[in-house]
């Protein structure tokens, strides 16, 4: 199991070279929640962050945009250029 640690404010750069700032990190109202030892899930947590590089191919609208990923997924590896990497990793 994957067990980094998102930080609010902070750069991550994505595994295809942009960088984007965490806003926030929320909790999915939709999921079922599940508390183990007064902790949420992290399953219902959601990472809200939004791109900071200037070359970002959305940059004409960048400074409006955020993105809402599942924390899970925000932390997993992918597959890219034939190799294993993390999907963000924290510059």
């Amino acid at each position: 199991m994957n067990k980094r640690i998102v930080k609010e404010g902070q750069i991550y750069r994505h595994y295809k070279g942009n960088l984007y700032q965490v806003v926030k990190i929320a909790y999915n109202t939709e999921a079922d929640w599940v508390e183990q030892n007064n902790k949420v899930d992290d399953s219902v947590k959601m990472v809200i962050y939004k791109p900071v590089s200037s070359n970002h191919k959305y940059a004409y609208i960048v400074k409006d945009i955020w993105w809402v990923r599942p924390y899970s997924l925000f932390i997993a590896n992918v597959f890219f250029d034939g190799k294993e990497q993390p999907r963000f990793v924290e510059v």
